[in-house]
């Protein structure tokens, strides 16, 4: 007995995984192939008309998004977030200067008082 019978009568597939891989690609392809150019126009459009839908879903997606902005011009974004800016530096000015008074009235390092008030250096 072969060793080929073998694996036949045991029930086996005999059948490499690359060539069965390469037998179902060559299927694949000859049901396209008998796919009348008629029905391959129509699976075309519709693979078309899909992607039409999408694309008109992005676009309202994105109009909504662009409604939900408060303030649509860039430069104006810009002047708003350099006034924040400013703004926050002042305030932690303020802050750097009352620390600094503190700690001369208690006669210590300004970073004693940071750490009193839970600050970092850095911040």
């Amino acid at each position: 007995m072969s060793h080929g019978d073998c694996q036949a009568k045991e029930g086996m597939d005999t059948t490499p995984p690359i060539i069965e891989h390469e037998r179902q690609h060559l299927d694949a392809a000859a049901v396209a192939v008998r796919d009348s150019p008629d029905r391959r126009l129509e699976k075309i459009q519709a693979k078309n008309a899909s992607l039409l839908a999408r694309i008109e879903a992005t676009k309202a997606k994105r109009v909504e998004l662009i409604a939900q902005l408060q303030n649509k011009d860039a430069a104006a974004i810009r002047s708003r977030h350099i006034k924040l800016l400013h703004d926050y530096n002042d305030i932690k000015d303020v802050g750097m200067g009352l620390m600094g008074i503190i700690a001369d009235n208690r006669g210590v390092r300004v970073s004693a008082v940071y750490a009193d008030f839970g600050v970092a250096m850095k911040d």
